[in-house]
């Protein structure tokens, strides 16, 4: 095993120990997504799609960030999306 190899796995562990703790979400989901892409031309064949997988995964927590129960919700507070329907402008008297 080459030390580069090393070093990416060291890096992706504690990024998923973050990760689990919810600190640092969207940046820790970055950076592991690019320890990933680091590591796929040092993977075997058959952990090609598990570390797709995962890169989808980084992605998704990347765009959407902590969930309810985490530390980055308890340091800045939960996010809620609201979204209300209107009914369509159909013109007529301003």
């Amino acid at each position: 095993m080459a030390a580069g190899t090393t070093v990416l796995r060291l890096i992706a562990g504690a990024l998923a120990v973050l990760l689990v703790g919810g600190f640092a979400t969207r940046a820790a989901a970055i950076v592991l997504g690019i320890a990933i892409l680091a590591a796929l031309p040092f993977s075997a064949s058959l952990q090609v799609p598990l570390l797709a997988a995962n890169l989808g995964g980084c992605a998704a927590m990347a765009l959407l960030g902590a969930g309810a129960y985490s530390l980055d919700a308890r340091r800045h507070g939960h996010r809620v999306i609201h979204v209300q329907t209107r009914p369509p402008d159909r013109g007529g008297a301003d």
